[in-house]
């Protein structure tokens, strides 16, 4: 669907402008952009714009020192650009990863996003080779939503009353009518549910880390009970922050905040460094959520700055 003179008000940043996406006919058909596009189609009229260039393998059996990223001013536009509308779709629509169609003049490249990088196919034209880009997107619209993707552990939530809904806006003072997710949190053999309202502020990157965090809710015997929900991409192989707590607790260190559930979560897993040769290792990251059983106060809450420094300096 062309989408370019249509932009939607709900996306992250305002102002981008999708020119082509692929949307699921069961999706509201007058919602498009970036929260709603399943594959997104960037197009450029001219190669000029185009900041890659293929290896000539053949060159030096079968490695090449010459840049696959080309370096000019409007090339490199042009990938930011494009590395945007990835950060877009990655914040409006919780995904593991996401792929990308770039078409300039009559060649185009195939992208796998995930927060580790980006793994680019060869350029090919589709003019002369249209059955690689029809058998690619014929596959694509044929998978499932986690094999696009999409995070299974969040998601609308449908199972709650209205008037549990509202007990849960009040208990985090948020706004009438603020939508509310579910979140599914690794908890011992299964998952514990949390709910709250959309992640506050949206991640300018898509590498690194990607620290999220917002105030939820559990319902303890129907009745909902704050909690504070963190998220962010962790180093494999490295400590993450849950083992820190567990490691503090368990030399009844003060002021350590009680855990109440952590985990990495099931198949939110980067495999950019699985396609890289590079000398430069790429990371391999997975996402990991954990929830406190404590909320602290907003620094824009705090009456003075002396009253924010004597918290810091009584918590450490």
């Amino acid at each position: 669907m062309e989408t370019s003179k249509n932009p939607v008000e709900d996306d992250s940043v305002p102002g981008a402008k999708l020119d082509f996406g692929l949307y699921e006919v069961t999706k509201n058909p007058e919602k498009t952009g970036f929260s709603a596009a399943e594959l997104c189609i960037e197009l450029k009229c001219s190669v000029s714009w185009d900041p890659f260039q293929d290896f000539d393998l053949k060159k030096n059996k079968g490695e090449s020192s010459d840049p696959f990223k080309k370096d000019t001013v409007i090339v490199n536009n042009a990938w930011g650009q494009i590395t945007s509308y990835a950060v877009r779709q990655f914040y409006s629509q919780y995904q593991f990863f996401a792929f990308l169609v770039i078409v300039f003049g009559d060649h185009m490249w195939l992208v796998r996003w995930d927060h580790s990088g980006a793994v680019i196919s060869v350029r090919f034209n589709y003019v002369d080779n249209a059955n690689l880009l029809v058998n690619f997107l014929w596959r694509f619209s044929h998978l499932s939503h986690e094999d696009r993707g999409h995070d299974p552990t969040m998601s609308p939530t449908s199972n709650l009353s209205e008037e549990t809904t509202q007990e849960i806006r009040e208990t985090l003072n948020l706004k009438a009518g603020t939508a509310l997710l579910k979140f599914d949190i690794p908890h011992k053999d299964g998952h514990k549910s949390f709910y709250g309202p959309h992640f506050p502020h949206p991640v300018c990157s898509l590498i690194g880390r990607s620290t999220h965090t917002v105030p939820v809710c559990d319902l303890v015997e129907g009745r909902p009970c704050k909690a504070f929900l963190k998220e962010y991409w962790r180093l494999v192989g490295v400590w993450g922050e849950v083992e820190v707590y567990v490691h503090l607790a368990r030399y009844d260190i003060l002021h350590i905040t009680p855990l109440l559930c952590r985990g990495d979560v099931p198949h939110g897993e980067t495999r950019t460094h699985e396609c890289t040769k590079h000398s430069s290792p790429v990371m391999h990251l997975c996402l990991h959520r954990l929830v406190l059983d404590f909320v602290g106060c907003r620094l824009t809450e705090f009456e003075c700055t002396t009253s924010a420094k004597k918290e810091i300096c009584c918590s450490t």
